[in-house]
């Protein structure tokens, strides 16, 4: 008589994205401030009793804007779930009163509801403070980790800086993000903060909505959020045409395949990435090394 799956019941089908909680910072600086760490060292948990928090939290990507690559890499983890009945390396959680919050691992837990896990699963806790839990989050790496996207390295600098907390060679160790581009964006937030004398927090916005503001500009958010969804449905269909990596390995192929669709089409994509090519002018030609210490 064959042996029964001991971890694993029948998947049901759906769609495999990463959950997104609805627990804010305020909610888990609440949990903190309303319980005691626990002393008993915690190395596997229930799924029940690990929370996933609020987008923007401990988790720096935006799925909506990486569907396609997010939902593939957890059905490759799924998948790996399914034929080797093994766990995954630890998931890393900050508690917080009762609750363990996911700061690293969101793709790991995916796979895991998907393949209906029934054992515990394992985890580390992290020890350090809740800010340091925050940015642990951006820093965590390991092989079953999908790299973030230059937008979301961005985005992440972004935050960052508007936060004011990290130097210049500390947001660069975090993101990957060039010396320049912080240099940008810090001139951008002072110019959004000065021209916002009646506090609306404009300079709030994200990163690729804030890079194009202009003082006493109309910004155009509106269409600019159109432009937004319009460009992550075409990365979706690229993504799914199976070519986006192709495009990315040979470059000069990918200039002369576009330059054959339309003649007119290079010199137009030039036009509209003329903010991302001047600050990889100013980064390859004007860099200097001992500015990396700079505050």
């Amino acid at each position: 008589m064959p042996k029964k799956k001991k971890n694993i019941k029948p998947a049901k089908k759906r769609a495999i994205q990463p959950k997104i909680g609805i627990d804010t910072r305020a909610d888990v600086e609440a949990a903190l401030a309303n319980g005691k760490r626990s002393t008993k060292k915690v190395t596997h948990l229930r799924r029940q009793y690990i929370q996933v928090a609020a987008q923007g939290v401990f988790q720096w990507r935006h799925y909506a804007r990486n569907e396609m690559e997010s939902s593939r890499h957890v059905a490759t983890l799924a998948a790996h779930l399914n034929q080797t009945k093994q766990a995954f390396e630890p998931l890393l959680v900050f508690p917080a009163g009762t609750k363990y919050y996911v700061i690293d691992g969101h793709h790991r837990l995916s796979a895991y509801e998907a393949v209906n896990w029934q054992s515990h699963i394992p985890v580390e806790v992290f020890e350090g403070s809740l800010e340091e839990a925050l940015l642990r989050g951006l820093s965590g790496n390991n092989k079953n980790k999908l790299p973030m996207t230059a937008l979301e390295k961005s985005e992440a600098a972004w935050r960052l800086v508007k936060e004011g907390k990290l130097n210049r060679p500390q947001i660069i160790a975090l993101t990957t993000t060039s010396r320049s581009t912080i240099g940008t964006m810090r001139t951008k937030l002072a110019e959004m903060k000065a021209a916002d004398p009646e506090g609306d927090q404009s300079w709030q916005r994200d990163w690729i909505h804030a890079r194009t503001w202009v003082p006493g500009g109309q910004q155009r958010t509106v269409e600019d959020d159109w432009l937004t969804k319009a460009a992550e449905k075409l990365v979706q269909r690229i993504v799914k045409a199976g070519i986006a990596t192709e495009l990315m390995k040979k470059p000069d192929v990918t200039a002369l395949a576009l330059s054959l669709i339309n003649e007119h089409l290079p010199s137009a994509l030039t036009r509209e990435w003329g903010f991302e090519i001047g600050d990889w002018q100013q980064e390859k030609y004007h860099e200097d090394d001992t500015a990396d210490l700079e505050l």
